[in-house]
């Protein structure tokens, strides 16, 4: 098989090993930025409940308040508030750091992301160029090309007159017919050293407007 063949290529082996040397920086880099974001959905899970509790709280101060016992529940209501202001408190620290790690994050993404997706895209594309050059310069065999030709032969029929005024129109005919032998054939073979990579995360800014908000998270980190 013609792959086989490819694979032992010297040439695309080290191909194949660069792009294998990038993915793993880029999952590296990955994993990092996975794990910041799961400290963030962690942190908003704890907001959302210290603020589900601060409003039972609350509650409760108000169905003393309205129970009209309201001298003999201080002491009650004073533990409910200063529990609330705890819990603001705590609030604001998971803000804070979320904060701080929502611009970790997004400096992440521009600057060592970014630049881990671009070299394994272009080591991919490098061995996907190869492969497609190393496959048309072997893919017609002189097995292959002796069938073709014969083929030719047939399909220009030196017996039915007029049918082709010279050897260019031949061929022209001949790859029209191959044409349409394989259009509805073609397709794409699952490669597995082409796979491609798991990216998780898109990056949608400008080459200017990233260089910016780099600078600008550079200073609030």
């Amino acid at each position: 098989m013609l792959l086989d063949r490819l694979r032992k290529d010297e040439q695309f082996k080290e191909l194949l090993a660069t792009v294998k040397q990038k993915e793993t920086f880029f999952y590296q880099i990955q994993d990092k930025i996975v794990d910041i974001q799961k400290t963030i959905d962690r942190n908003k899970n704890i907001i959302k409940a210290l603020d589900s509790d601060s409003e039972e709280l609350q509650q409760q101060i108000n169905d003393i308040t309205m129970s009209g016992d309201v001298i003999s529940s201080v002491s009650k209501i004073d533990e409910f508030t200063d529990s609330m202001v705890i819990n603001e408190k705590k609030q604001n620290a998971f803000k804070f750091a979320n904060s701080k790690l929502e611009k970790k994050k997004e400096y992440l993404l521009l600057t060592d992301y970014k630049k881990a997706d671009d070299d394994i895209r272009l080591a991919y594309s490098k061995l996907y160029e190869y492969g497609r050059e190393w496959i048309a310069k072997n893919i017609f065999s002189s097995e292959i090309m002796e069938d073709f030709n014969i083929f030719f032969s047939f399909f220009c029929n030196p017996y039915t007159p007029f049918r082709f005024k010279n050897s260019e129109e031949m061929k022209k005919g001949f790859i029209s017919k191959i044409n349409e032998l394989l259009v509805d054939r073609i397709e794409l073979a699952p490669v597995i050293e082409l796979t491609g990579y798991n990216k998780l995360f898109e990056i949608k800014t400008s080459v200017f407007n990233r260089e910016n908000k780099i600078n600008e998270l550079k200073e609030a980190l």
